[in-house]
């Protein structure tokens, strides 16, 4: 209508803060290699279990599990393309090996199904060995569907007996507790072996030392981005043994550590302690240290003191390292004239605004690329179409959502449930369950002794539970209203001192809930 002239749009913007790129991907292999003690000719302690299933006893925690699955199978015929289907859902990613060697450089997710392509080249005829290096950092570990290898010609099943062995020794160089979720790298075309060289002249960055918080070095209170931290630390010697590197308060939110621009470690994880091994290989007398570190919500940075040490040396390095800012995360406001008849593509119709008030330049919107510059501005507006798509749709959703109400009084008036899992029907008191985790088409039920796997989704279960014990936190975690110890942040606390990430669309009915039972 002519009497809705303007369209206000609030969506996320990421302003990279860095010229245009070519792509670069780390190595994956070497990174496994190190985590997974590849090069170590000592043999392991191997042990069998039946999968698909849970290994639920090699990742009781959110503490990293390195786990490698081998298995042999046997080929007729080298010439058939085959190719390897994993069904439904592992925990929580991987890099599969033919043979000994590496099928490729991708880490496959643990959240989808995958049917992929093996090189015909890996393959030999008879017995083969495929090898499954896998990286927990769930509260259990489980494969939860038929792995198997396919051609046009047949169907090699892999279901059954798995050898498997843990590698413990850099168990520390990766952790996964997100504050929210998502990999900020990720977004950016972010050279990472420019970034991790020496050819990158540093000498014109500013200097900071640690602990410091991030808003403290750019003076700005609501900064959220990803800094480039870098630093030449000098040993006496050649090493000839691991090191170790150490941050005892640890850092928030995220980082990776490069050092001579090999991938060392990398966390995300609130505040929790880092604890990084380096392997004496990767280190000489002198040597490139760097640092990516993400804030992704409220104060961020290096809250302790970085210590280097081995057993006969101890190192402070936590003075002068150089730093820039390579990514920053900004909320804008646009606005669009609908009536206007000129062209979707023309950047005259959109006006941008922080959220302070002040109107912003387009062209600074922009990544900063002399030509090609007609390409970018064409991504960037289908992106906003996109987003204005999305935004539509999300808000007719929530618009005509109806929240259920669950069987009220008689539901509320429960102690007890009955379950299905393990082939059994199991009596479990309401009281004494702890925590509710949805996996995809099942639910996780864990109290203080056991814990339970259901074949019915989160959403589904929940019904069947009162609401005035039960409070979900985020789309897949729900907890006993007993158990909340405090919230910190965007974390919830439990009595057991574990903690849980709380969604952005559950925040406020949380802090509401806790802020009620505080008064009470």
């Amino acid at each position: 209508m002519l009497f809705l002239r303007f369209f206000v749009l609030i969506t996320v913007i990421f302003q990279f803060n860095i010229y245009a790129q070519k792509k670069h991907q780390d190595d994956n292999i070497e990174y496994y290699t190190l985590l997974f003690e590849l090069n170590n000719p000592n043999k392991k302690e191997t042990n069998q279990i039946e999968l698909p299933g849970v290994y639920k006893e090699l990742s009781s925690t959110y503490d990293t599990r390195l786990i490698t699955f081998e298995k042999e199978f046997n080929i007729t015929d080298v010439n058939i393309i085959y190719s390897l289907v994993i069904e439904n859902s592992f925990t929580s990613e991987a890099m599969v090996k033919i043979n000994n060697n590496f099928i490729n450089n991708n880490i496959i997710s643990g959240w989808n199904s995958h049917d992929i392509n093996l090189p015909n080249n890996l393959l030999k005829k008879g017995i083969n060995k495929i090898s499954i290096h896998v990286i927990c950092t769930e509260l259990e570990g489980i494969l939860d569907g038929d792995i198997y290898l396919k051609s046009p010609e047949e169907i090699i099943n892999l279901n059954g007996v798995w050898d498997y062995y843990l590698n413990d020794k850099f168990i520390n160089n990766i952790k996964n507790e997100p504050t929210q979720g998502f990999d900020l790298l990720s977004f950016g075309d972010l050279d990472i072996p420019y970034h991790t060289s020496n050819d990158l002249d540093d000498s014109k960055w500013p200097i900071a030392s640690f602990p410091s918080s991030n808003e403290m070095l750019f003076d700005n209170d609501n900064f959220n981005g990803a800094i480039c931290f870098r630093k030449i630390v000098k040993l006496n010697k050649v090493p000839i043994e691991d090191y170790l590197i150490k941050i005892n308060k640890g850092i928030d939110d995220y980082d990776r550590l490069y050092v001579n621009g090999k991938l060392v470690g990398k966390t995300d994880c609130y505040s929790c302690e880092r604890k990084y091994v380096i392997p004496k290989d990767y280190l000489k007398k002198e040597n490139l240290f760097t640092f990516f570190i993400v804030d992704k919500n409220g104060i961020g940075g290096v809250n302790s003191e970085i210590i280097l040490s081995n057993s006969k040396e101890l190192l402070d390095i936590s003075d002068k390292w150089s730093f820039k800012k390579i990514l920053e995360m900004q909320l804008l406001i646009s606005t669009k004239i609908l009536d206007n008849k000129n062209s979707f593509f023309n950047s005259q119709q959109f006006n941008f605004y922080s959220l302070s008030g002040i109107k912003l330049n387009f062209k600074n919107l922009l990544i900063e690329q002399k030509t090609n510059s007609n390409y970018y501005l064409l991504i960037i507006f289908l992106l906003l179409g996109t987003l204005i798509i999305l935004l539509v749709y999300y808000s007719i959703y929530r618009k005509n959502k109806v929240d259920k109400p669950l069987k009220n009084d008689i539901i509320d008036e429960k102690k007890h449930l009955f379950i299905r899992s393990d082939r059994a029907d199991h009596k479990i008191l309401l009281n004494e369950i702890i925590l509710i985790e949805g996996k995809k088409d099942y639910v996780k039920v864990s109290t203080d002794e056991k814990s339970y796997l259901v074949r019915k989704n989160l959403k589904t279960f929940l019904k069947e539970l009162p609401t005035s014990k039960f409070v979900r936190i985020s789309k897949s975690v729900a907890l006993n209203k007993e158990q909340i110890e405090k919230i910190e942040k965007n974390m919830l606390f439990i009595k057991s001192g574990n903690y849980y990430v709380i969604g952005k669309k559950y925040n406020d009915g949380i802090k509401k809930l806790f802020s009620l039972n505080k008064k009470l």
